[in-house]
């Protein structure tokens, strides 16, 4: 799947075009007494691996100020993590030098580092030319190349034929895995983990049952012999249109029902998403919402399924006007998109101020101005 997407598909090259390195990547070397941190010359041109997993309970090895000399000398074999370890077996058989790893290639007690990592990650996994998806575990810990779980029963079934060759055959039923089951993997409910499969360009998925192939071509499993459509969320040059804003509004609202381990990454687990709709669309970000669809994107309203006690936050996360204020899933009503929904609002003036270097992370403030009819209603 990955040679033939690199030859025939024309799309996933445009992506992962420029493959320049990260600012830091781990140097996989010829032997596992040869792997260490390394910061490239900027601008270097080389393919390499990002990885996309779960940290879990337990925190992998990472790098810190004091550590990233000594990570730079060499990565001993027995400190990295199962996951890390059958992560670097799997870009070796691929043939790849390098693999981006979040904890051992971005400062971990730098604030600043981070911020500026952070706000590259668009780059990071568009370019890498294939992301190993750990789907199957939620923890660092749980090694992923393992022996795979059996197939349930299998039920003989007797057809009176006539082969060709004399012999006997068995015919084997049994319900596949259809690869949008990839979904219901620990990995895949971390919202960190939505923005990284919508950015790559190559994903293959570890799950449990077996691998996953997806590019933005097209997608395969091993238990079904022809291909599908991608399963994600499209982030195409094409279908990245104004007119599309809306689709995008409600995109970035089901974000709302993947987990984070800290409130305030809520907005920065999006930034790379939001980046790149900025720069096809041109239209302004504001907290999750956009200003070109601004009276669309404000419909959001909270889950049934979510308990009100669930939905304050002890500190500011976003204006209230942004689901992202909020500690909720968050939807839109069913006639959100419908053609004949007439909208009898006007955006005067709106806006929002970023609480740091990232245009579209955190923020520190927000507005909106509207014009239009009002009601009583009493609450």
């Amino acid at each position: 799947c990955l040679e033939r997407c690199v030859q025939d598909h024309e799309i996933c090259r445009d992506f992962a075009s420029s493959s320049v390195l990260p600012t830091r990547v781990v140097h996989l070397g010829l032997n596992n007494s040869e792997i260490k941190l390394f910061e490239p010359p900027s601008g270097t041109i080389a393919q390499f691996a990002a990885l996309s997993y779960c940290w879990g309970k337990q925190l992998p090895i990472t790098t810190t100020g004091n550590t990233i000399a000594e990570r730079k000398l060499g990565l001993a074999w027995n400190s990295l993590p199962p996951v890390f370890q059958d992560a670097v077996t799997v870009a070796r058989r691929l043939g790849l030098e390098y693999i981006w790893i979040d904890s051992l290639c971005i400062i971990q007690d730098s604030h600043e580092d981070w911020e500026i990592e952070s706000m590259r990650m668009a780059s990071i996994y568009q370019s890498a030319h294939v992301t190993i998806a750990v789907a199957s575990s939620d923890s660092c810990t749980v090694p992923f190349l393992t022996p795979r779980l059996k197939d349930g029963p299998a039920h003989p079934i007797t057809l009176e034929v006539d082969s060709h060759d004399g012999n006997s055959y068995c015919l084997k039923a049994r319900e596949p895995a259809r690869p949008h089951h990839t979904s219901d993997d620990p990995l895949n409910t971390r919202a960190w983990v939505h923005q990284e499969r919508i950015l790559s360009t190559r994903i293959l998925h570890y799950t449990t049952h077996e691998l996953v192939w997806e590019c933005r071509r097209s997608m395969m499993c091993e238990c079904q012999a022809h291909e599908y459509p991608p399963a994600r969320e499209p982030l195409l040059p094409e279908e990245a249109s104004s007119e599309q804003g809306d689709d995008k509004g409600r995109g970035i609202a089901f974000y709302t029902e993947r987990k984070v381990t800290y409130p305030s990454d809520r907005l920065p687990a999006l930034s790379g998403i939001a980046s790149i709709v900025h720069q096809r669309t041109g239209s302004s970000y504001m907290a999750g919402l956009w200003r070109d669809n601004l009276i669309s994107d404000l419909q959001w309203e909270v889950s049934d399924n979510d308990h009100p006690t669930k939905r304050s936050l002890d500190v500011y996360r976003a204006p209230t006007f942004s689901w992202a204020s909020l500690e909720v899933r968050a939807k839109y009503p069913y006639h959100f998109n419908a053609p004949s929904f007439r909208h009898d609002a006007t955006v005067l003036n709106a806006g929002c101020s970023a609480a740091g270097l990232d245009p579209f992370g955190t923020v520190k403030d927000g507005f909106v101005e509207l014009e239009g009819y009002v009601f009583h209603q009493q609450i």
